[in-house]
């Protein structure tokens, strides 16, 4: 995964499972010191989160803008990723959203510059155990303006997940069985005296939106080099 030279953070996932009776499932996410695409000025109150299901690969696909996917929604992710477009029970605060697909650094009207800190739960019939989970974020995008973006080429963007090797003494990012209560593990910096190597987290300096010319120059490119192989073979 491409990594953020310039994030320091510590991003971690609680995700516990209610009882059956409640059938609800409650995430609670902090991500300290987050950072804009310069790698100095720290993500400002407002700035558009997303929550992604990662589909079945549990990795990030690129956004593509030439993939034919362009509905409100559908423009944010590409290949078999998903926003966890799921509506969520905690907080009527102003400022607060209703749903995963777009959310501020915190609920409320006055967020900390640069520090996630939210919560939500879901109803357990609208998050399927097993989905694995991603957060994304668009630093110079406000949260408050999602329903009438029209995503840019060239727009930068962080993500994280651990799907793999936990670190820190959590688990993967993978929702739980019902009834079960899950401790995502953490995204952890030198910023914090953490282990992870802060190149592999994902970085607004390393990710863009790619122009779609450019996307197809480079499948051009490789058909050319797949039929110079064929010819020398």
């Amino acid at each position: 995964m491409r990594l953020l030279p310039h994030l320091a953070a510590v991003c971690g996932f609680v995700c516990a499972l209610q009882s059956a009776a409640e059938a609800t499932i409650t995430i609670n996410i902090f991500a300290g010191d987050l950072r804009g695409a310069d790698g100095t000025t720290l993500l400002a109150q407002g700035t558009l989160l997303q929550l992604i299901n990662l589909g079945a690969d549990g990795v990030f696909n690129q956004i593509r803008l030439d993939d034919g996917n362009i509905s409100s929604t559908g423009q944010w992710v590409s290949g078999d990723d998903t926003l966890l477009n799921v509506p969520y029970l905690i907080g009527n605060n102003p400022g607060d959203f209703s749903s995963a697909a777009a959310f501020d650094l915190a609920a409320g009207t006055d967020p900390t510059t640069g520090i996630v800190d939210r919560g939500f739960r879901f109803q357990i019939a609208d998050v399927t155990p097993g989905t694995k989970i991603g957060i994304r974020w668009f630093p110079g995008l406000q949260a408050s303006n999602f329903a009438s973006i029209t995503l840019a080429a060239g727009q930068r963007y962080g993500e994280f997940t651990r799907q793999a090797n936990p670190k820190y003494g959590g688990v993967v990012w993978v929702i739980g069985n019902d009834g079960a209560t899950d401790n995502f593990d953490a995204l952890a910096t030198t910023a914090i005296t953490g282990q992870d190597n802060v190149s592999a987290a994902g970085s607004p300096n390393a990710v863009l939106v790619p122009e779609p010319a450019a996307i197809g120059m480079s499948l051009i490119g490789a058909a050319g080099l797949a039929l110079l192989r064929r010819r020398r073979a």
